[in-house]
């Protein structure tokens, strides 16, 4: 298989099987998605070719987002996303802990008491176990220094988990799940080089500085300035175009080659150092024929002959894959992949010794590794295309398998095994068909009439305040889980077989483009609420109240069924039910109530709960449609043009919220919207009405007839139209108008867009007791 410097796909392969040699995982940790040394990652992955996996303690549900409208839930998915995005750049892995962003936090101590430290300790634990890592590098020291409270929790946690992941009495909860103890080799913390450039609100460093502080006893100095000849760029450029990824946050670097140092503290050891180490790997072998020396101790060392050999091998592999030799490239990994496995088995057996069941999970990772590489050098690709990207419970699709066999190398035997849950039925609807360069067949898939609608699997199950609950199964942080049907190929060749695996995806062109949407299970009909939310005065009184809702058909059938919408005792509903009658996918009717509420009612929440009756089961389900578009894309993505796609379940419901509070009424106020925040909406329950402002209002309306305008979060950095006319909203003020700004953001500055010259501190002020 041939291919040229440069090119992604070759590139990409290139260094994987540069890497397999290789026996060193190093666990990268932080707070949020963008906290991670971004030089680091492709230092590593792309120089030495080890496994660097970044793990986040949450998904960065309580961030900005500076591109879109979606917070909480549905900013943890799009962060999600722009991780991967960034991995795929760098050359890193991405796992991610269950814990929430709830916003600034000012110390540790506050995030422990959410989170829970044993909590946080615990998770660090099962990712260094999962991930098997010699070398964990932390983001964060634990300090104030750190200025975020998530910051400081996860860098003191880390030392804590350190000395725990290799301790058999530490969470034997874990073992119970596969994660045998794993005791890493060295711990580093990254150190403060931003110089006290604070521009992303946080020690990011910009500069890559010489720091002549740094240059001491315990402290390790990098240059990912350094060339990579393979991509033709340093491995500091590699790292901005990756960080870039993190769009919702504003990330914007420009790359350019040159010197840029990082630095790192050792703050714990089990092996012996140099006085000032050049290296991370300082004190150990790194490759396979370094493996059995530390995870091996006071026993016979039966497979470590085995692993010298895979080493040389992998070498020799990697040569004739460069000689343009695909036969003797694969050839050789097949090799490697067979010995790896009968030293697995070996291991396996000594089944009282913990260390050697650690070592056999490690082995068996590197046998899947030199098996997808055999895939790569051969141009084996395994794809499996569905007619549609959704279905429903009980419904048929259908699916057809393929194997491109691109370099026509001779194949003995190929067979297709289509992997679902259970209660989902697949079965042959055409044999398999050979060609030179192809095998195909075609399945019909029946999906289970109970089967699970397709989520997140973090969202899977209802969340607790400050963390998702894990679902039942091994989960371990992967960063989104397994789609709910595969596809997998066994491939038989002269010199051994390989198993591919892919999720069965359907593959649609649109205008300017095209896109691989997985499978996913949907329900058949779906409930949209106008609000969710309502806010009311208490009175003494009833509150009538005018309820709207969307039921849309989901499906590629007739929907017939019934819609109720469920109240608290004492209040009323009209109509209480009323018919739904759907004939086509995507067809939807809207249904209106009058809500009439007690005279008394207390002040507190109520919840009130729309239900469709259809096929004999009852629905009550709002999905939340999460996209992500192509580049360029002018406007938020839709159904028809979006890359990406997460959907999120909640239940079809309106709270009904009654707080005692008063409002002076009969003024009139205008409100510029920014960011979505519902503010307006929910201060009209006690009569405040606001006139929106639209970008023409903006320009001509005469302001002087209103009381007071509020300006919306980030309305100055959204709304050109809001910054051209910038001041005929100070000229209101001087004219004895009230203007109400809200947050902000760092544009705001300096622009003349305030009544005088201002600067935000850098990082900016923080709520520190939202309690207060």
């Amino acid at each position: 298989m041939g291919g040229s410097l440069g090119d992604k796909a070759y590139c990409s392969l290139l260094y994987k099987l540069r890497g397999l040699p290789m026996a060193c995982n190093v666990l990268h940790i932080g707070a949020h998605p963008d906290d991670e040394d971004a030089g680091l990652i492709p230092y590593l992955s792309r120089k030495f070719g080890v496994r660097v996996v970044y793990w986040s303690a949450t998904r960065g549900e309580g961030g900005q987002n500076r591109i879109g409208p979606y917070r909480d839930e549905a900013l943890g998915v799009y962060r999600t996303w722009e991780s991967l995005a960034a991995r795929d750049v760098d050359g890193g892995k991405c796992l991610f802990g269950p814990f929430i962003d709830f916003g600034y936090s000012k110390n540790a101590e506050d995030t422990f008491s959410r989170w829970g430290k044993q909590a946080l300790i615990r998770e660090i634990v099962r990712a260094i176990r999962f991930v098997q890592a010699q070398i964990v590098v932390c983001r964060w020291t634990g300090g104030e220094d750190d200025l975020h409270g998530q910051h400081q929790a996860v860098g003191a946690a880390t030392l804590q988990a350190f000395d725990a992941a290799g301790d058999p009495s530490s969470f034997p909860e874990l073992k119970l799940e596969g994660l045998a103890p794993w005791q890493p080799l060295k711990l580093y913390h990254s150190m403060n080089n931003s110089g006290g450039d604070l521009t992303f609100g946080g020690a990011l460093n910009l500069t890559g500085r010489y720091n002549p502080a740094f240059e001491k006893k315990g402290i390790l100095r990098i240059n990912t300035g350094e060339f990579d000849p393979i991509a033709g760029t340093t491995y500091q450029e590699q790292a901005w175009m990756a960080y870039n990824s993190h769009k919702t946050q504003g990330m914007g670097l420009a790359p350019c080659p040159g010197d840029f140092f990082y630095y790192y503290k050792l703050s714990r050891t089990t092996v012996d150092v140099p006085n000032k180490e050049t290296s991370f790997f300082d004190g150990f072998d790194p490759t396979m024929s370094g493996l059995c020396t530390y995870y091996y101790k006071g026993h016979p060392l039966p497979v470590n002959n085995t692993l010298v050999e895979v080493k040389h091998k992998a070498a020799e592999a990697l040569d004739a894959f460069m000689s343009k030799d695909p036969e003797t490239a694969s050839s050789l990994l097949l090799s490697c992949a067979s010995l790896l496995e009968t030293a697995r088995q070996k291991l396996i057996e000594e089944s009282g010794i913990e260390s050697s069941a650690a070592l056999a999970r490690y082995l068996g990772g590197g046998k899947k590794a030199f098996e997808s590489s055999v895939a790569g050098v051969l141009g084996l690709k395994l794809e499996c295309l569905c007619e549609r990207p959704r279905v429903i419970p009980g419904h048929k699709v259908a699916e057809t398998a393929r194997l491109w066999n691109q370099t026509g190398v001779r194949l003995r035997g190929i067979k297709f095994y289509p992997l679902v849950p259970a209660g989902w039925d697949a079965q042959v609807s055409e044999p398999l068909c050979t060609y030179p360069t192809l095998a195909m067949q075609e399945f019909q898939l029946e999906v289970g009439k109970q089967a699970a609608f397709t989520t997140p699997y973090w969202l899977s199950e209802p969340r607790d305040r400050y963390l998702y609950r894990r679902p039942k199964g091994n989960f371990h942080g992967e960063p989104l889980g397994p789609w709910p049907a595969q596809m997998k190929c066994e491939v038989q060749m002269e010199q051994g077989r390989i198993a591919l695996e892919v999720p069965i995806v359907c593959r649609e062109a649109f205008l300017g483009g095209f896109r691989e949407l997985p499978l996913a299970v949907i329900p058949p009909v779906s409930i949209h609420c106008e609000k969710k939310r309502i806010f009311l005065r208490k009175i003494h009184s009833a509150h009538t109240l005018d309820f709207q809702v969307i039921a849309r058909n989901n499906s590629d059938r007739p929907i017939h069924g019934n819609l109720e919408l469920i109240a608290p005792a004492g209040w009323t509903i009209e109509p209480k039910r009323t018919q739904v009658s759907m004939q086509k996918f995507g067809e939807s009717q809207t249904f209106r109530h009058k809500v009439n509420t007690p005279e008394k009612l207390m002040v507190g929440r109520s919840g009130l709960r729309y239900v469709v009756q259809t096929e004999e089961r009852d629905y009550s389900i709002t999905v939340e449609s999460v996209r992500q578009g192509p580049p360029g894309l002018s406007r938020l993505p839709d159904e028809s043009n979006c890359l990406k796609e997460a959907l999120i379940f909640s239940p079809a419901e309106v709270h009904v919220h009654v707080i005692d509070a008063k409002f002076v009424e009969g003024f009139r106020y205008a409100y510029v919207k920014g960011m979505e925040e519902g503010v307006a909406e929910a201060l009209e329950g006690f009569g405040a009405k606001f006139h929106m402002l639209a970008d023409q209002d903006i320009g001509y309306l005469a302001l002087e007839q209103f009381d007071a305008v509020v300006i919306g979060p980030n309305a100055y950095v959204l709304r050109e139209s809001l910054r051209s006319y910038a001041t005929r909203f100070l000229e209101y003020v001087r004219e004895g108008g009230i203007l109400v700004v809200q947050y902000q953001g760092y544009p705001f500055e300096n622009r003349g867009l305030a009544p005088y010259p201002f600067a935000y501190n850098h990082p900016h002020d923080r709520i520190t007791n939202e309690n207060a």
